[in-house]
C-alpha cells in the first residue's frame, strides 16, 4: 500500500473504493492461492481506510456478505457499494443464513455510514438465459429476493442507516434504480424523493450545499410538470433545469470546434 500510495494520490481521486468480498475467509483463499477477485484482507483494508482518511478522502467498500458489512463498519469505511447478498439468485438452497442484526444497523447509523443498495442489479441474478442469450425473469426466485430486499431496506431505514441511490450499470442515470424501488413498493413516495433529491446528491458532493430549496443552498434544481407525490412518474416529466442559478437549455445546439493538424 505504501509503495503505491503516492501514485494513488497523484490521480487526485475524490473517493477510494475497496473490495471486501467474503473478507472473513481471505486467509483461506490466500492459503490456496485463490485471491483473484477476492478483494482485500480486513487488515489491509483497514490500513487503506486509515491512509485515505489521513488524506481527507472517503472510502466506500464493495461488499458481498453481512460479515463484510460488519467488517467495513469496524474498520471505518464511509459507505457501502451494494447491500449484503445483493446478488442472491433466489434459490432456497443458496439463501444466505447470516443476516444483519439490529445491532449491526444501529452501529452503522451511529457512524453515519451510507449504504448504496443497487437493488435493481439483482434482476440479473433471477433471470434465466437460454442458449441464445435471451433472458426470462424467474418470477418465483424474483419474489423471494424482493421479499428479502424489502425487509432489509425497511430495517436499515427504521434503524437510521442512511440510504443513497446508485446504479451498478455504467452509462445510465439513477432512474432505473429509483423506479425499481417505486414499482416494487419498497418505500413510500415521499421517502423515495428524499433519498433521490436530498440524500443522494449530498452523499456524492458532501462539501456542497445542495438538495434543498433553502437560503444559502445552491440554486441547482429541476422543475417538474406535475407533483411526484401525487403521481410519482412525474419525476420523468422535467420542464426546466437550473444549475447554480443558471438555466440549462437542453435544446441548445453546440458547435464542435474543428481541430486543424
Amino acid at each position: 500500500v505504501d509503495a503505491k500510495w503516492e501514485k494513488i494520490l497523484a490521480a487526485k481521486p475524490d473517493i477510494i473504493k475497496i473490495g471486501l468480498l467474503d473478507a472473513e475467509n481471505y486467509d483461506k483463499y490466500a492459503a490456496s492461492g485463490d485471491t483473484l477477485s477476492k478483494g482485500l484482507s480486513p487488515e489491509i483494508a483497514e490500513y487503506v481506510v486509515q491512509k485515505a482518511h489521513q488524506a481527507g478522502l472517503r472510502v466506500y467498500a464493495h461488499i458481498e456478505t453481512a460479515q463484510d458489512f460488519r467488517t467495513g463498519v469496524k474498520i471505518g469505511v464511509d459507505g457501502f457499494a451494494h447491500s449484503p447478498d445483493y446478488g442472491w439468485n433466489g434459490e432456497t438452497a443458496t439463501k444466505p443464513k447470516d443476516i444483519l442484526t439490529v445491532k449491526d444497523m444501529k452501529l452503522a447509523a451511529q457512524k453515519n455510514v451510507v449504504v448504496i443498495p443497487t437493488l435493481q442489479r439483482g434482476i440479473y441474478s433471477v433471470t434465466d438465459y437460454d442458449s441464445t442469450g435471451k433472458g426470462v425473469l424467474n418470477k418465483e426466485r424474483f419474489a423471494r429476493t424482493l421479499e428479502r430486499q424489502k425487509k432489509l431496506m425497511n430495517e436499515l431505514n427504521k434503524n437510521g442507516v442512511k440510504i443513497a441511490f446508485g446504479l451498478d450499470n455504467y452509462g445510465k442515470t439513477l432512474l432505473p434504480e429509483i423506479m425499481y424501488f417505486h414499482d416494487n413498493q419498497i418505500f413510500d413516495d415521499k421517502t423515495l424523493l428524499k433519498i433521490a433529491v436530498e440524500t443522494t446528491p449530498q452523499t456524492i458532493f458532501p462539501n456542497r450545499k445542495i438538495g434543498r430549496l433553502r437560503e444559502g443552498y445552491e440554486a441547482s434544481f429541476l422543475v417538474l410538470k406535475g407533483n411526484p407525490l401525487e403521481d410519482f412518474n412525474q419525476i420523468k416529466n422535467i420542464a426546466l433545469r437550473f444549475k447554480q442559478g443558471v438555466f440549462i437549455n437542453v435544446n441548445a445546439k453546440f458547435t464542435i470546434p474543428r481541430v486543424l493538424y
